[in-house]
């Protein structure tokens, strides 16, 4: 599964659960741990892999000349 697909999943969780768990448990500390656990999630799909020429410039710029 592609990254893309993880992130919409995740996005679409970090709207949907919060909002969930308040309204069910009216509690804000629940939300404030899934909000927590969700941004997590989200910012270990950010990360760049080390191959990934993105991560480099500099070996972009050599791979071009």
């Amino acid at each position: 599964m592609n990254k893309e697909a993880w992130l919409g999943f995740f996005a679409t969780g970090t709207l949907v659960l919060p909002l969930i768990l308040l309204l069910g448990t009216g509690s804000m500390e629940a939300v404030a741990v899934a909000l927590f656990a969700l941004t997590m999630l989200q910012i270990m799909l950010h990360i760049v892999a080390p191959d990934d020429p993105m991560a480099d410039p500099a070996q972009d710029e050599e791979e071009k000349s």
